[in-house]
This record gives C-alpha cells, sequence and structure tokens, in this order.
C-alpha cells in the first residue's frame, strides 16, 4: 500500500441486536477471539472464510487530502479594505483515536463521553455505536478495534486570516497633522469548515490502534490584532 492510504483492520456494517442474529453466525461457524453479545460490531467477513482476522483488512481511503488548495481576496470600497485567505482539503480520511479509546474506556480508567448516551443497550436499540463496556480492549475490541467505525470524513476549509482596515478620509487625517491615518483589525487561525470531530483534520498522525487520530492535540490558537498605520 502507499503511505498516503489508511489500512482499516475491518468494516463495521451494524450492530447485533439479538440473540437471535448471533445464533445464526454461530451456525455457520463464524468465530471470533471473543463471545458476542447484542450491542457488538458486526464485522464484515470479506474474504468468506468466517473468520474475522487480519486477512479482513480493507483500503479504506487517503490518511492525506488527495485534493489541496487555497485562496485569498483583497476587496476594497471607500476606504474599506477587506484581506481573507483560506485553505481546504479534500478526499482525506481521518481517525479520531483519542474519541475510540475514551468511548472503549481503555483500561477501565477513563470518564465517559457525552456520546456514551448513544451506544447500544437493551433499552436503546437503535443507538448510533456499539455497547459501551469496561476497558473494551480487552473484551469485545469494538471501539479499540482500528476500523471504520470511528473513520470520519476530513474534507476541511480553513480559515487562516480575516482583516479588515479603514483608511481615514484626508480632511480627518490633516486634523491629526498627518498624511494618512488607518486602523486594522485582524484574526488568524479562526476555524474550520468539517464534519469530522478531529480538532485539526489537516494534521492527522496514524500509527496502529487507539494511537492513531489526533493524539489529543489542541486546537491552533486564535489571535487577534489591532493596527494602527500613521504616515506623516
Amino acid at each position: 500500500l502507499e503511505l498516503r492510504r489508511v489500512l482499516f483492520r475491518s468494516s463495521g456494517s451494524g450492530l447485533y441486536t439479538d440473540d437471535e442474529g448471533l445464533q445464526k453466525l454461530k451456525a455457520l461457524g463464524y468465530t471470533t477471539n471473543y463471545k458476542l453479545q447484542p450491542g457488538d460490531v458486526i464485522w464484515q467477513d470479506r474474504n468468506g472464510d468466517n473468520i474475522i482476522d487480519s486477512r479482513d483488512q480493507y483500503d479504506l481511503g487517503n490518511r492525506l487530502p488527495h485534493w489541496t488548495g487555497g485562496f485569498n481576496t483583497n476587496l476594497t470600497w471607500k476606504g474599506l479594505s477587506l484581506y481573507a485567505r483560506f485553505d481546504m482539503g479534500f478526499d482525506i480520511t481521518v481517525y479520531d483515536g483519542p474519541f475510540a479509546w475514551w468511548m472503549g474506556c481503555g483500561q477501565g480508567s477513563y470518564s465517559m463521553p457525552t456520546a456514551v448516551k448513544d451506544t447500544w443497550t437493551p433499552e436503546n436499540p437503535n443507538a448510533k455505536y456499539p455497547r459501551y463496556v469496561w476497558a473494551s480492549n480487552f473484551g469485545s475490541d469494538a471501539w479499540i478495534r482500528t476500523s471504520d467505525v470511528i473513520a470520519q470524513n476530513g474534507a476541511y476549509l480553513a480559515c487562516r486570516e480575516l482583516s479588515l482596515s479603514y483608511q481615514l478620509p484626508a480632511n480627518i487625517c490633516s486634523k491629526f497633522y498627518c498624511q494618512g491615518l488607518s486602523l486594522s483589525v485582524t484574526g488568524q487561525n479562526l476555524g474550520y469548515l468539517k464534519k469530522c470531530t478531529n480538532p485539526l483534520p489537516d494534521n492527522t498522525t496514524y500509527t496502529n490502534g487507539a494511537t492513531s487520530g489526533w493524539g489529543g492535540t489542541y486546537n491552533l490558537p486564535k489571535t487577534l490584532l489591532f493596527g494602527l498605520n500613521v504616515t506623516f
């Protein structure tokens, strides 16, 4: 595989919701290294040998944007000037490793994120996520197993800089005994337009298991700058 591609262990195609479904799989000879229970992920047996293992891995997408670009603009009107700078990336798959580790209660010592309310229980059979268990990595491994259950579309549009300035009229400048006077305010790293939960979709790393993803990186600091430019 190319280094720019992402290899996930297996694919989730839903959740087991009752014992009947589990018994049907058992009759087919379907095996895993743990006892399946309602609320576990239905891993795809991609090679048809009734065993879920590394041979069911598949190439999910790009870990680096396949398409990147950017644009900037500078608009002026009656002394006002607006400058904006953006960049973007498309066709990229990101992985929220910390979220998977928290939801999997890795090592059994983490607080729960609010998404735990949308995990499978008998009272919530249509949940978005698999059942929540203590230390999933030592049992069902629904969370710590790197998979497309947590993989997300990482396409983004980032606003890197936005600056607004105003050039005061000459008659006002003369009152301050100067030839020119302008005021400006500039914002940097104002944020992303994105669907993924990774704070920095353009700074995602991949290793193995729960260490895949953004590694708990903080958001880029937003800065606000005020300017005064005087010409004598």
